[in-house]
């Protein structure tokens, strides 16, 4: 509240005359004259606006998000990397870590360089805490060269998964991209091994937020039994969440597995290829009904494995699965990783220069000698 002042106004009077005889002292003291008080006019504040309130962290990550996908749809490398902290991670399984706000943006360039048509739509968007998940489809032409590989004008695209960390201010601060790399290098032609084919783009993302059910935990604990049979070499355990209806797809791949029969049938392949396997859970989160889980899959390929012979190497996978649970069984699960990843550590990519790695116990062939004979046609 404002204090109001008063001013005192002193006001004195003089006697003045001839002089007179004396006719004892004089009375010579001032007169004072004393005037009333003057209010000053009061001065009212004018009324403060109040703050907007401050925006969650969830309202930051939607703004984030819609921010990202119009960044990339637009082709502005710039705009992106601006989402990003400055000191920010981004790890990309069976690729070096990128740190840095500046060099995400001149991967991103590069990328769309290489594809200038590039569209990307997010499928699923999970929020929990300071964490999103997205799934989403990417599609295009490579129309630019990307690394090594020249531009093929062929039709490009793949499914993928992101998790993001984000801070307090709505940036993200760490990232991890799963994604097929071979699925792009098959489109090209580059790849023998096929993958799946050119994904087609969807019009609105599903979104799903954690409420911290009690669902929510026993999900979590189902699914850490499932991925916890590998070590324990327990098949009981892993078809406990299969039902006859239940499936699964892996961006590597277009076959779907289904059913208890193909689960089975899948855990005994691995089990033969990489007897020693084990599953750790790096993260995992139940956000209503799903269950999202980042997993490093370890092991030594001793047996045959999707018809490679043993190698005796060791493997390193990282993966992301994102499995829809209901009543304590599996309805559907996605699996994204890079194959390239495993070919990598297994040495059966080719060297520089075209030499294909040897596999396993085989030995490299000697060179023969050439032939004058045309080769046949094919």
């Amino acid at each position: 509240m404002r204090k109001t002042s008063f001013v005192l106004l002193l006001g004195l009077a003089a006697c003045g005359g001839e002089e007179q005889p004396a006719k004892g002292p004089e009375n010579t003291a001032a007169k004072v004259e004393t005037k009333p008080e003057v209010a000053q006019p009061t001065t009212t504040a004018a009324p403060e606006t109040p703050a907007a309130p401050k925006a969650t962290l969830a309202e930051l990550q939607a703004k984030g998000l819609a921010a990202t996908y119009e960044a990339l749809n637009a082709h502005d490398a710039k705009k992106l990397a601006a989402l990003y902290t400055e000191n920010a991670t981004f790890k990309s399984a069976g690729a070096p870590d990128t740190t840095g706000s500046a060099t995400i943006e001149k991967h991103v360039g590069m990328l769309f360089s290489s594809i200038p048509d590039l569209k990307v739509v997010p499928n699923f968007v999970f929020t929990t805490g300071d964490v999103t998940i997205v799934q989403y489809a990417l599609n295009g032409t490579h129309k630019g060269d990307m690394g090594p590989f020249k531009a093929s004008n062929k039709p490009v695209g793949w499914q993928a998964a992101t998790v993001q960390w984000w801070n307090e201010a709505g940036q993200i601060k760490e990232e991890h991209l799963y994604w097929d790399m071979n699925t792009m290098l098959s489109q090209i032609g580059v790849s023998k091994q096929k993958g799946p084919g050119v994904p087609t783009l969807g019009t609105k993302a599903e979104m799903f937020t954690a409420n911290g059910s009690e669902a929510e935990t026993k999900n979590l604990a189902t699914l850490k039994g499932f991925y916890g049979a590998f070590e324990k070499k327990s098949a009981p355990d892993f078809l406990a969440v299969w039902g006859d209806a239940s499936e699964w797809h892996d961006n590597t791949t277009e076959k779907v597995s289904k059913g208890s029969k193909d689960a089975k049938a899948y855990f005994e392949m691995n089990a033969k290829g990489f007897p020693d396997a084990k599953v750790t859970i790096n993260n995992q989160w139940g956000i209503g009904d799903f269950v999202v889980t980042e997993t490093t899959m370890t092991g030594t390929h001793k047996g045959t494995f999707m018809g490679i012979k043993p190698t005796g190497k060791a493997v390193n996978l990282q993966g992301v699965d994102i499995a829809l649970v209901k009543d304590g069984k599996l309805v559907k699960g996605w699996s994204f990783g890079n194959s390239l990843q495993a070919a990598e550590q297994l040495g059966l990519l080719p060297k520089p220069g075209g030499e294909t790695k040897p596999a396993g116990d085989k030995k490299p062939e000697a060179p023969k000698k050439a032939e004058t004979k045309p080769a046949p046609k094919k």
